[in-house]
C-alpha cells in the first residue's frame, strides 16, 4: 500500500522532495508521486510464490521488496537526467536492443476506462510486431497508415512501423521532459546512397485538445512542439559512409486533424 511505499521512499535520500523536484519538476507532492500514473502509480511489482504465503506477507517483508524497486527507479532517474536532459544528440542503438520481446500486462480497468481494443496486425508486412491494445485514436491511425502504405511503397524498399510499449523515451530540447512516442516508423530507400528515415509519431484524442480544438496550447502541446523541432535540431552519432540518416517528427495524429498529419507525412517522405 501507499504507507509501505512512503516508508521505502523515506529511507532513500533521493526521494527528499526538494531533490525529487529536480528530476520530476512537475510533481506537486510526495502523495502525487506515489499515486499518479505519471510516476510510481504506474509501476507494477510481480511477486511469485504460494498464494497463501503471499497473502500473509508482513509489512516488513513488503518493505524489503519495495526498497530495491524504488532504489532502481532513483538510479534510472539519475542516469536518464544526466545523459539526456536538454541534449540534441540522439545516440544510436540496434533495434533489437530496444524492441525486445516482453510480456505486456493489460489492466482490465484500463481496457474499459480507455476503451482499448486489440489491434491484430500479424498479416501486415509493414508492421514489425504482431499487434497491440490501442485507443480509438491509435486504431484510426493504423487504418490511416494502411491506406497510405501504397504511396510509401512507391519510394521505399523497406517500411516498418513499431509500437513503443515503454521500450524507450526521448527528452524534449527545452526542459528535458521525458516522452514516449506511440510509434516509430522506419523508411529505407536505396539510390546511389542509402537513405533511412526514422519518424516519431504520437496519436492524440480530442480530450487533449486546447480550447481552439488543436494541441498547440494544450497540456500536451510541448510534445508536439518537440516533435516538430526534431528534424531541425536533432543530431545523431550514426555517421556511416554512403548512408543518410534523418530523424523526423510529425504533428500529432488526430482523426479530426488527419489532413494536416497526412500533408506533413507526405511532405516529409514523398515530396
Amino acid at each position: 500500500g501507499d504507507n509501505i511505499i512512503r516508508n521505502a521512499l523515506d529511507r532513500i535520500e533521493f526521494y527528499k522532495f526538494d531533490n525529487l523536484k529536480k528530476y520530476f519538476p512537475y510533481v506537486r507532492s510526495i502523495r502525487e508521486f506515489i499515486s499518479s500514473d505519471k510516476y510510481l502509480g504506474n509501476v507494477k511489482v510481480e511477486i511469485l510464490g504460494p498464494k497463501d504465503k503471499i497473502n500473509k506477507l508482513t509489512p516488513s517483508q513488503k518493505l524489503e521488496m519495495a526498497l530495491p524497486v524504488v532504489k532502481k527507479i532513483s538510479e534510472q532517474a539519475r542516469t536518464n537526467t544526466s545523459e539526456f536532459v536538454g541534449t540534441k544528440l540522439f545516440r544510436h542503438r540496434m533495434l533489437r536492443e530496444v524492441f525486445r520481446n516482453k510480456k505486456i500486462k493489460i489492466d482490465i480497468d484500463d481496457v474499459q476506462r480507455k476503451e482499448l481494443e486489440e489491434v491484430k496486425l500479424a498479416e501486415k508486412d509493414w508492421y514489425a510486431q504482431t499487434g497491440f491494445y490501442g485507443t480509438e485514436e491509435e486504431r484510426s491511425f493504423i487504418n490511416f497508415i494502411d491506406s497510405f502504405i501504397d504511396k510509401l511503397r512507391q519510394k521505399y524498399s523497406d517500411i516498418a512501423l513499431l509500437r513503443n510499449e515503454k521500450f524507450f523515451q526521448v527528452f524534449d530540447f527545452d526542459e528535458g521532459r521525458p516522452f514516449e512516442p506511440d510509434f516509430i516508423m522506419i523508411l529505407k530507400k536505396k539510390n546511389k546512397v542509402i537513405s533511412i528515415y526514422q519518424i516519431f509519431i504520437e496519436a492524440k484524442g480530442d480530450l487533449f485538445k486546447d480550447i481552439n480544438g488543436r494541441f498547440e496550447n494544450s497540456k500536451e502541446g510541448w510534445k508536439q512542439k518537440f516533435l516538430l523541432e526534431m528534424e531541425g535540431k536533432a543530431d545523431t552519432d550514426l555517421k556511416l559512409e554512403n548512408k543518410n540518416f534523418k530523424l523526423i517528427g510529425l504533428p500529432f495524429y488526430n482523426e479530426k486533424l488527419k489532413k494536416e498529419f497526412e500533408d506533413a507525412l507526405e511532405n516529409k517522405t514523398i515530396s
